[in-house]
């Protein structure tokens, strides 16, 4: 059983990113490119990051573009959405916000556009920096505030997008990455756009275990045995909550972030600290007790609200 164990478990990386740190607010953009997450730095711009989430929540990203891109410099976007009948049009702006600069311009950072000559200016526009711009960016126009960090496969998202070819359709859109675009017939699959976003907090990007899609996902210490990543099926829901392990899934790693489940040999128990449901809320001091080895089937039997 040892040695079942030890192949069925899997961890599935909530943000495939050991940059996105625990403990702040991050915003998850889905895009038609991939899924772009962003790890937002509430204490060194707070004002910033108010104005982004205000943005957000607002919905006024939502079928936005990335209209700007420069390879090797920027890849900018919150500016601008796309009709239905193919016209551009302007997201609507919140008054401008007061410069925050503090934090450099390096590879990954998301920092806020602004007008010439004028630090207190930022509005809807926002810019990731794909390369270290601090030189040029933190040294003009007051500094551009970076207010935010991009996760690793984020940043994958964006290295792609910048190898898109670009097309220039005038005015603010002189350099749009565009995708199977022809030149002539345009439409809005041709355009990367940001197609949902949700916020996380706190306390759910610091649950030790991940439920979606009914999957529960997690590292675990398993005593005896050593640490792995896991995942676990939801196969049944009533009367009993049951959840199955793939046994040709497997992972072995060296190290346990901060927050890991534990497995006991001796009393088949495995405690997870904590588990984010669905983006939407944690449970905590969940216990499944493993009742088929031969099947690798956990009982739900305990939890807390």
């Amino acid at each position: 059983m040892k040695n079942r164990l030890k192949k069925a478990f899997i961890f599935l990386l909530f943000f495939c990113s050991a940059k996105t740190g625990f403990g702040k607010p991050t915003v998850c953009l889905e895009t038609n490119m991939g899924e772009i997450c962003i790890e937002l730095f509430d204490e060194t711009a707070p004002g910033t990051v108010e104005n982004f989430l205000n943005y957000v929540n607002d919905g006024d990203y939502l079928g936005s573009i990335f209209h700007r891109s420069m390879p090797g410099f920027v890849i900018q976007g919150g500016g601008f959405t796309i009709t239905e009948d193919i016209k551009l049009a302007s997201i609507a702006l919140d008054d401008p916000i007061v410069n925050e600069f503090s934090i450099s311009n390096t590879r990954g950072t998301v920092a806020m556009a602004k007008l010439g000559g004028d630090p207190d200016s930022a509005t809807n526009q926002w810019f990731v920096n794909l390369a270290d711009n601090s030189e040029n960016l933190d040294n003009q126009n007051g500094g551009f505030t970076v207010f935010g960090q991009v996760s690793e496969a984020g940043m994958q998202v964006f290295d792609n997008i910048a190898a898109l070819p670009r097309f220039n359709f005038g005015g603010a859109l002189t350099d749009t990455p565009t995708i199977d675009f022809d030149g002539e017939n345009l439409n809005r699959d041709n355009f990367v756009t940001v197609n949902a976003a949700r916020v996380l907090d706190g306390q759910m990007l610091n649950a030790a275990a991940i439920f979606k899609s009914n999957q529960l996902s997690f590292p675990v210490d398993i005593e005896g045995l050593g640490k792995f990543n896991v995942v676990l099926n939801l196969s049944a829901s009533s009367p009993q909550w049951l959840f199955s392990l793939d046994a040709d899934s497997v992972t072995e790693i060296a190290e346990l972030p901060e927050n890991f489940a534990s497995f006991s040999l001796e009393t088949l128990e495995l405690i997870i600290p904590s588990i984010n449901v669905d983006d939407q809320f944690v449970v905590s001091d969940v216990v499944l007790k493993l009742i088929d080895g031969n099947e690798l089937i956990f009982l739900l039997t305990s939890f807390q609200q």
